[in-house]
């Protein structure tokens, strides 16, 4: 597959071109995939060696201990190393199965963003309790044509990315115009630098503003770019409305009931 070349159907009867085109596009979408497969195998392999390194670290640690107390603070720490790998595999896992699939093969039904909103921020909601942070929802009711598994995956991950940069405030907003649905995550946090803002949807990144950035696999951003894509959608960063950052995510999707709630001049973004 490495040395696959085109079709050369320069000599074939004219009938037969479309045939040389449609798998000469197979081919390079087989080509694409395996190449993706390979790097996010290779990446994923090697930021499994610190987790792993640390699993082996504390459990010698707890070996080497002396006394109950000692022992202990080994195995916490070994647990919080394997609950970190867990997390890890489990994105990587999640993430190659979005790589293998096409905007076509994924579930295309009513999905209520607001309400799914509702849902995943719930889940949240302990967690930023206990950091502080106070997680607001300007919601207007839209619904979109999509995989409702796979946009709560993209919600989950906007508001994980957002909790580890907030300082005490996060808004998502949900709404829409006649054509498109916006999903805007806002933070309160440093936002953002130039460097991040570009590498942000590399798998693997993890930006040095993060304030909790251990808790994360560098998967979160590269998951909802996939997403997005998988719905005919596109993500930006921008700058949010308390100095942190915006990641603003918009849809293709809009059921055509919602379309007809919002007026035609409203702004997506």
């Amino acid at each position: 597959m490495d040395s696959a070349r085109p079709v050369d159907g320069g000599e074939l009867p004219r009938e037969l071109q479309p045939v040389v085109r449609a798998i000469d596009r197979l081919m390079e979408r087989v080509r694409d995939s395996i190449i993706r497969e390979r790097t996010l195998t290779a990446d994923a392999a090697h930021e499994l060696r610190n987790p792993l390194a640390a699993l082996r670290m504390q459990a010698q640690v707890a070996l080497r201990a002396t006394s109950p107390e000692e022992r202990n603070a080994a195995l916490s720490e070994l647990l919080r190393a394997t609950d970190r790998a867990a997390r890890m595999v489990d994105a990587v896992l999640t993430l190659a199965r979005f790589d293998s699939s096409t905007s076509v093969q994924i579930s295309k039904n009513k999905v209520q963003l607001d309400q799914l909103v509702e849902l995943v921020a719930a889940e949240f909601s302990v967690l930023a309790a206990s950091r502080g942070i106070t997680i607001r929802r300007v919601c207007e009711p839209v619904a979109v044509m999509g995989d409702q598994d796979a946009l709560a995956i993209l919600l989950r991950n906007l508001l994980s990315n957002a909790l580890r940069y907030a300082n005490k405030q996060i808004r998502v907003e949900i709404s829409a115009n006649d054509q498109y649905a916006t999903i805007a995550v806002v933070d309160d946090g440093p936002g953002f630098s130039e460097e991040s803002s570009t590498r942000a949807f590399n798998r693997f990144f993890r930006g040095p503003e993060a304030t909790h950035s251990s808790d994360g696999a560098g998967l979160g951003l590269a998951m909802v770019l996939r997403i997005s894509q998988l719905h005919s959608g596109t993500v930006e960063i921008g700058r949010g409305h308390f100095g942190g950052a915006r990641v603003i995510v918009t849809l293709k999707y809009l059921c055509p009931e919602s379309a007809m709630e919002v007026s035609p001049a409203a702004n997506p973004g």
